[in-house]
């Protein structure tokens, strides 16, 4: 079964998928030359909206970092049931915000059917602080993590087996958030979303993700970049990661593998963004002999190039300008076609 991973990280500006949901057709795409995409929640994301393919495994960015490195295995799930840890915060928000997180959890259950074990606050405000890096990516802090480890543990304990984390992130600079809202900038939020996940998933072992908290606020709809549209259908962006969570595999330690399970090492190759190559998954990918596809054309605010790592063109290593083209070079591999010999010219064979 010809398994590819479709990765965009988060928070680092990327021109496709750096939004809300915008890199669903690039997985949809990359999906449809596949028999099994493996993908993470920023990549198919889209608030209200997730644009999982049928055929794609939605996988928390660390697990799947785990996966690549072959620490994990994968277990595809029917469903699974999901509880909301809802930041204590939310009790300074004004009326209406906590109601709107029940009508979406609401209407994830009565639409989709999602199974869902409840909700509680956590014991404390968790207490998240937004940052940016030296290369303009986001970032931030966590001041209170064991609030939100403890939050988690009594939702496993009345039988969630994955939480969705809905954190008050306070209010975004108006400047970075006007910009980011006109397809310029990087999303503020997506850097501290993923340690919100990673604590989660590295302490508990169970999947995870993360959707902002915000204060309720019904003003009027203004003209936005279509990459940020999804993210002005509502008050709440639970709902895309009750559905991404409730299809999230199990994450299993190689050992108690049984047949069936996407095994570690599975990956037939890992489709990235320009300037993206220096992600403990990616780089598990180059060490394990994993072709890397790089996407010219999904241009980010992370600077890092292959020379920077050693690493030329042609070494497990392959550039191409678009996701058309990595489709047709993920094509070529699923086929067991050598990619240049639908090219021309044709190379003459070498002499060793």
């Amino acid at each position: 079964m010809f398994t590819a991973v479709h990765l965009i990280p988060t928070g680092v500006g990327a021109a496709i998928g750096g939004y809300a949901g915008d890199g669903g057709p690039a997985a949809a795409l990359l999906a449809a030359v596949c028999d099994r995409l493996v993908t993470h929640p920023n990549a198919v994301n889209g608030a209200q909206l997730l644009a999982l393919p049928p055929n794609g495994l939605y996988v928390e960015g660390s697990a799947l970092d785990g996966w690549l490195a072959g620490r994990l295995a994968l277990r595809p799930v029917r469903a699974r049931k999901i509880g909301i840890l809802v930041d204590r915060a939310v009790e300074g928000h004004p009326a209406g915000s906590l109601e709107a997180l029940h009508h979406a959890a609401d209407a994830v259950r009565s639409v989709h059917g999602v199974p869902l074990a409840g909700w509680t606050l956590t014991p404390r405000p968790i207490g998240v602080r937004l940052a940016t890096g030296a290369h303009g990516h986001s970032t931030g802090a966590v001041e209170d993590p064991e609030a939100v480890l403890a939050g988690a543990r009594t939702l496993v304990a009345a039988g969630a087996e994955a939480i969705a984390i809905v954190a008050d992130l306070g209010r975004l600079d108006p400047a970075a958030e006007a910009t980011y809202d006109q397809g310029g900038g990087v999303d503020p939020i997506g850097g501290v979303e993923a340690i919100l996940s990673h604590l989660v998933v590295a302490s508990l072992g169970i999947p995870a993700a993360h959707a902002p908290l915000w204060p309720h606020d019904p003003a009027p709809p203004h003209p936005v970049d279509p990459r940020a549209a999804a993210e002005h259908l509502g008050h709440t962006f639970l709902p895309c990661v009750l559905m991404g969570l409730a299809r999230h595999p199990s994450l299993v330690a190689p050992p108690d593998c049984q047949p069936g399970d996407v095994l570690p090492g599975a990956a037939d190759a890992v489709v990235v963004p320009q300037g993206c190559l220096g992600g403990p998954g990616v780089l598990a990918a180059r060490d394990r002999g994993v072709p890397v596809v790089v996407v010219r054309e999904n241009r980010t605010a992370v600077p890092l190039e292959a020379s920077a790592l050693g690493w030329e063109p042609g070494a497990g290593l392959h550039e191409v300008a678009n996701y058309w083209e990595a489709a047709g070079l993920l094509a070529c591999w699923r086929a067991g076609l050598d990619p240049w010999s639908v090219r021309r010219p044709l190379p003459a064979l070498r002499r060793l």
